[in-house]
């Protein structure tokens, strides 16, 4: 089977159905290619599926779906399963990402100006550091 990259806006047609026709050929896509992932279609994918109203829970579970479908090569998947573990919870989707990819390179400490993002991160079970940037700078 042929791999290929593709881009946010046919995971978009096959998760919305707002263009039949072109849910049609995403999903023909999706079931005769490898159809490899790259997390920033993730993140738009997420971005996408909110501005067009749907639910953060269904959000989530269409990327959960999204990375169980056996012809999806997806980057960092297990930090995506992990960010949508943590997304449950209560946080950001995009944050959860980027967290979950931070854990994924040794824990690497994550900083940002984004006080309620810290302070959630802090309430995640293995979580790396997640530090504000003034308390980076005065250490």
């Amino acid at each position: 089977m042929k791999t290929i990259s593709i881009d946010t806006n046919i995971l978009a047609r096959y998760f919305l159905g707002d263009d039949i026709d072109q849910q049609e050929m995403a999903l023909q896509l999706l079931s005769n290619y490898q159809c490899f992932v790259p997390i920033t279609v993730i993140l738009e994918l997420a971005w996408v599926l909110q501005s067009y109203d749907k639910s953060k829970l269904s959000v989530i579970e269409s990327i959960l779906i999204l990375s169980k479908l056996p012809t999806i090569i997806l980057e960092h998947k297990q930090a995506v399963i992990s960010a949508m573990r943590w997304a449950i919870e209560g946080m950001d989707i995009a944050d959860a990402i980027h967290l979950a990819i931070a854990k994924q390179y040794d824990y690497l400490p994550l900083s940002s100006f984004d006080k309620r993002f810290i302070n959630k991160s802090k309430s995640i079970d293995n979580a790396p550091i997640c530090q504000t940037v003034k308390s980076l700078i005065e250490q």
